[in-house]
């Protein structure tokens, strides 16, 4: 007889099957025969009523039901229970009950309509559940359980809250993570989890941060016991091709047997993991992919047709849940304890930005004067981040129009740019910054409508934060005055042009900028085909922007425009600036990886791709040549990390 069996996942006792089989699985040295008939009375008393709220009021950022929940309570509980917690009656249901709120919470977020997930849960689970004590100042989400006390403390008392002391002589801003109170918490479970050996997951919009948590937490393992590596996924993401960036980082063990070097596991960063594309079928042969080695352990050579059993691997992703195919799998998906990271709040922005602004003012030797206003400024920035957010949408037209955390860092980096000889003057640090915030913001405005409402808030925020500064001399307009210009450049000096170092100073007048373009240009003919170029204002103010961008520690610049309208001079004369060569790599329809490699590109500094789509749509058609940025070629071009700057 042949038939069907259907399980549901909405009724039944499918969760108390799951609950069951891990306790009886739990060895001895862990729970004796008292103490599972103790976590199952706990798992009665807390699990039923909370599955049930959760499904009715709450919504994840994840797809979540009831098995997929009650497994990441189980998993939350593998990694901190131990002997001495379980022979404790009030430590044990404490821990417990630690785990039962992350359980469910670590998916909770605060929803499109501005609904608080967490802050409900928080609330709801303190009014039905009195037994175990959590302090009341904040949400049950705020505090971490000392195992060795039993007692909720702040996660700032956490290991995995430190304090950072940033040096801008040998860091970099984009390598360090400061951890806050909100990420702290998402650090400490992630790093039980991946020492566990259990997969995890990071949900949340674009630039909250994700990648950069991951990174911190990998970073700091131990090499000899956990080595990773990172997998960016993208719209062309196939199978075979993810396959190819698994399989570089193994080594043949014995047989068909292969793993990571030595005796450490290997941990797959793979970010982006809902963005390879959905077939007809509403499949994702890459996801398929990673769905058969977890729940198999092997996956097959593609020359050989042969099964490779892959050992000692794990997963971390991240995705974006508004972005791609919105969700994976769900066979995928209930392989990894999912956490939700949304914006970080104001507290916590100004504990990161305060780290880097005043160790790079300390570290390089700034006046106190110059010191004293680092709160103000940062106050500051939030407030116009908040605003411009708030002010230029997201639109069809504007799809570009999406400002989050990326951003505000782009602006501090500018403001790490600076040095102490250069400015020993705070107002000059603030026209700085506000050069800086429109360099960010400013140049991503598609017309002067918007513009001048940039203008505007840059000039409100700036007044109230430096009232006794003289800002208003660079947003004059009409009555026929004209506003002073408001740039910085590394070419402000003409005396540094070919030097090691260019200063990154103000420009006092437009005049003296062209001028000294105006002769690295004579510079450049003498050696290299003639360009014949006519510098006018915006011309200045365009290679301004791309020196300020090539000069950055992995910046790149996308230039805009409709054909004729000088990106390729304009890049050629920034890179003389720099002190840069020019490779020339002309895009076509059949242009591929191989052509890509027989292209030797090891000798330059600044890589220019002309990429000849000229149409409808910012000067492009052919959109669909977009394919050659597969993940293999834009690995060979950026590496595993890139920072885009569109101008």
């Amino acid at each position: 007889m042949k038939g069907i069996l259907y399980i549901s996942t909405d009724g039944g006792s499918q969760w108390r099957s799951i609950i069951g089989s891990w306790v009886r699985s739990r060895k001895e040295e862990l729970l004796e025969d008292t103490d599972r008939e103790t976590i199952h009375g706990m798992f009665e008393k807390y699990m039923p009523a909370t599955l049930k709220y959760f499904a009715m009021e709450l919504q994840g950022v994840v797809p979540c039901n009831d098995i997929s929940i009650s497994v990441s309570v189980l998993r939350l509980l593998d990694t901190i229970l131990t002997r001495a917690i379980v022979v404790d009656p009030t430590a044990f249901e404490i821990a417990f009950v630690f785990c039962l709120i992350w359980g469910f919470g670590c998916v909770l977020t605060i929803s499109d309509d501005g609904t608080d997930h967490r802050k409900n849960f928080s609330e709801w689970f303190r009014a039905k559940f009195k037994s175990v004590k959590i302090p009341s100042r904040d949400t049950i989400f705020d505090y971490w359980l000392d195992p060795k006390t039993s007692k909720f403390e702040s996660w700032k008392s956490s290991p995995a809250f430190r304090d950072i002391e940033f040096d801008s002589t040998v860091m970099n801003m984009s390598e360090v993570t400061v951890p806050t109170a909100e990420t702290a918490s998402v650090s400490y479970w992630l790093d039980l989890l991946v020492k566990g050996g259990f997969h995890a997951m990071l949900a949340g919009p674009a630039g909250t941060g994700k990648t950069q948590l991951v990174t911190g937490l990998l970073t700091s393992l131990q090499r000899e016991q956990h080595i990773y590596t990172n997998v960016n996924m993208n719209f062309y993401t196939s199978a075979s091709v993810l396959l190819t960036s698994l399989d570089a980082q193994l080594q043949k063990r014995t047989g068909t047997t292969f793993g990571p070097p030595g005796s450490a596991k290997l941990v797959y960063f793979v970010d982006d993991l809902n963005l390879p594309e959905v077939d007809a079928y509403g499949t994702q042969s890459a996801i398929a992919l990673l769905r058969q080695h977890i729940d198999y352990g092997h996956w097959y050579d593609l020359q050989k047709l042969a099964l490779k059993t892959v050992d000692d691997c794990q997963y971390i992703s991240a995705l974006n849940p508004t972005a791609g195919s919105f969700m994976v799998d769900a066979r995928l998906q209930r392989h990894f304890t999912c956490f939700s990271v949304g914006m970080p709040s104001a507290t916590s922005l100004l504990t990161i930005y305060q780290t880097f602004l005043d160790g790079h003012l300390n570290s390089q030797g700034f006046s106190n004067a110059v010191i004293s206003i680092s709160s103000t400024l940062i106050k500051g920035a939030l407030a116009v981040h908040k605003e411009v957010s708030e002010t230029f949408r997201k639109t069809a037209a504007n799809f570009h129009y999406e400002f989050n955390i990326r951003h505000l860092a782009n602006i501090f980096q500018g403001l790490l740019v600076a040095t102490a000889h250069t400015f020993k003057d705070p107002e000059k640090f603030v026209f700085l910054w506000l050069h800086e915030s429109e360099r960010v913001y400013g140049d991503r405005l598609v017309d002067y409508e918007d513009l001048d409402k940039f203008k505007k808030i840059m000039q409100n925020q700036a007044r109230k934060a430096f009232s006794s500064y003289n800002i208003a001399r660079f947003y004059l307009s009409g009555g026929g005055v004209k506003a002073d210009p408001l740039v910085f450049c590394h070419f402000a000096d003409a005396a540094s042009l070919g030097g090691e170092e260019l200063s990154y100073d103000q420009a006092l007048n437009l005049v003296e900028l062209r001028t000294t373009l105006e002769n690295a240009l004579d510079e450049y003919n003498e050696v290299n085909a003639v360009m014949n170029l006519v510098l006018f204002d915006d011309a200045v103010l365009h290679v301004a922007r791309i020196v300020r961008i090539v000069k950055q520690t992995g910046g790149h610049a996308m230039l805009v425009g409709v054909g004729g309208s000088g990106k390729q001079s304009l890049s050629r004369l920034a890179a003389h600036v720099c002190g840069f060569t020019v490779m020339q790599i002309m895009v076509s329809q059949t242009y591929s990886l191989l052509d890509f490699k027989v292209d030797d590109i090891g000798g330059s500094q600044i890589l220019e791709l002309e990429l000849n789509l000229l149409g409808a749509i910012y000067g492009c058609q052919h959109l669909h040549r977009a394919r050659l940025f597969s993940h293999r070629f834009r690995q060979n071009i950026f590496g595993s990390a890139t920072r885009e700057h569109l101008l």
